[in-house]
């Protein structure tokens, strides 16, 4: 069966705090974040 998924506009859209952005530059020992960040650059390379 194939996995269908609704895409829908956003309605309001809350930027995050302020200690939140860069978040993965700031913590740089954190292998999960740098493999998520590094996830997040494939896709946005790859779309």
């Amino acid at each position: 069966r194939p996995i269908v998924t609704e895409i829908r506009q956003a309605k309001t859209f809350w930027p995050a705090e302020n200690h939140h952005q860069q978040f993965y530059q700031k913590q740089p020992k954190d292998k999960k974040i740098k493999h998520s960040h590094q996830l997040h650059l494939f896709f946005q390379r790859h779309r």
